[in-house]
Order: structure tokens, then C-alpha cells, then sequence
């Protein structure tokens, strides 16, 4: 018993010194741990926390659009807006300035239709929408021309029922006014009334009256391009091999 106890002695304060030892490793890991999550916490504080994105808000624009806007790109001008008001007979901001009349295709229908738009090229409004073009076609060689109160515009068409023809378009009543068959460059003319309009049809020469739908033919002046003056009464008439020369208009 004696030497038992002798040896239990000997060895307590080893045994007493690893308990120690134990009791002080557990409280430096946990010591270590507390300072490395105040570290942290510090650290974190010190730094700028990312600012949240910022939410985008798009603001709605004015519109300088009517309504009845439609979208249109241009093949060939990829500059044009993609949205194209219809011209509005009688409006009165449309027809404040002069415009000039052109033919553009409508990419993703193959149509081509009649635009118009200011003298700058700005405000560029649809003046026949593609369903009007059921089995006809604009002649594109074939300048059209504005009655002088806007509501007429000559043009020469190629149409499936008639072949080439001369029709009118009311910009009112958006219809086609069919006024004669035939072929070659029309040179349309419209008198300042814009009761008649003047044009040739495969070699000869007619007059249209809108008001009773009447087509006569006139006295045939042979020209490359022929121009009724503001007179109303002369016309210029373009010759191959001279300037011009001036022929009164048949009453």
C-alpha cells in the first residue's frame, strides 16, 4: 500500500500540471476565437459596405407621336425614327409648312407606300396605309402630285385588273379615284382650283374633273416634261433640243 501511495504522490503534481495545462489551452482557443470575431466585427465596420444598386427608373417621355403611330424602319435610312405618324387631312400644323412627297418600302412587308414630310426631311408621316395596295403598285419613275388643297394626289399605278393606270388618291376619304388606263410618264398638272388635273396616258393628252369624275382628252402638246404656270393658262413644255417654248392651255 505504502509504495502505491508513494507513487500516486509522485505523479500528482504532473498530473495537476496537464490539467492545468488543458483547463488553459481550452480557455486560449476560446479567448483566440472572442478576439478574432472582434477583429472581424472592427474590420467590417471600418470598411464602406457596397452601396445596393441603384434602381433603375426610366422615365416616360413625351411622346411627339399622335395616337395613331405606327412603327416603320427604312431599309436603306436606319436613322429614321421608329415611329411614323399618318398624315391627317385638315391638319392644320401639317400643312403649315410645304412638304414633298416620296415612296419608301416598308421593310418587313415588301410594300412600298407614299410618305410625305417637311422640306428639311423632318416630321415624315404615311400618306396611303399598305391595305390600300390590293393588286396595284406605284409606278416609282412616275412623280405623284399634290392637288393644291392637299387632298388630291395624282399617281400612276400598275395595277392586276387594269394594267397601268392613272388614279387618284383622296387623302379624305382615303380611296382610290380610278381616272384612265395607260402607260408612259404621266407629268401630272393640277389647276389651282384643284378641280382638274392634267396629265398624258400612253401618247395622248386628258383632262380629269375631280368634282364630276369626267375625263376629256385635250389637244396633244408634245413634251419631255410639260408645267402648268400659276396663270393657270400656260404651259411650259420641255423639248429634246431646246429649253422650252410656251403654248397657251385650250379652254
Amino acid at each position: 500500500m505504502s509504495l502505491i501511495s508513494e507513487n500516486t504522490a509522485r505523479f500528482k503534481p504532473l498530473l495537476h500540471s496537464i490539467t492545468n495545462i488543458k483547463a488553459f489551452s481550452k480557455s486560449a482557443r476560446s479567448s483566440v476565437m472572442i478576439l478574432l470575431s472582434i477583429t472581424m466585427l472592427l474590420l467590417t465596420g471600418c470598411g464602406e459596405e457596397p452601396n445596393p444598386p441603384a434602381k433603375q427608373v426610366v422615365e416616360e417621355q413625351p411622346s411627339r407621336f399622335s395616337k395613331d403611330k405606327l412603327a416603320y424602319r427604312h431599309k436603306y435610312h436606319p436613322e429614321w425614327p421608329k415611329e411614323v405618324r399618318n398624315e391627317v387631312y385638315g391638319d392644320k400644323e401639317t400643312f403649315s409648312t410645304p412638304r414633298i412627297l416620296f415612296k419608301a418600302d416598308i421593310e418587313w412587308t415588301g410594300q412600298t407606300t407614299l410618305f410625305s414630310a417637311r422640306m428639311d426631311l423632318s416630321d415624315r408621316r404615311r400618306i396611303i396605309p399598305e391595305t390600300a395596295f390590293e393588286d396595284k403598285w406605284m409606278v416609282g419613275l412616275h412623280k405623284p402630285e399634290r392637288s393644291p388643297d392637299n387632298r388630291y394626289i395624282a399617281l400612276s399605278m400598275d395595277t392586276t385588273e387594269h394594267g397601268f393606270t392613272r388614279e387618284l388618291w383622296d387623302t379624305k376619304t382615303q380611296q382610290f379615284i380610278f381616272m384612265s388606263k395607260g402607260h408612259g410618264y404621266a407629268h401630272f398638272n393640277w389647276t389651282k382650283d384643284s378641280e382638274n388635273v392634267i396629265f398624258y396616258a400612253s401618247g395622248k393628252h386628258y383632262n380629269y374633273h375631280v368634282p364630276t369624275k369626267t375625263l376629256t382628252e385635250r389637244p396633244i402638246i408634245y413634251s419631255n416634261g410639260l408645267y402648268l404656270l400659276p396663270d393657270g393658262k400656260t404651259f411650259l413644255a420641255h423639248k429634246k433640243m431646246s429649253i422650252g417654248y410656251m403654248t397657251l392651255m385650250a379652254t
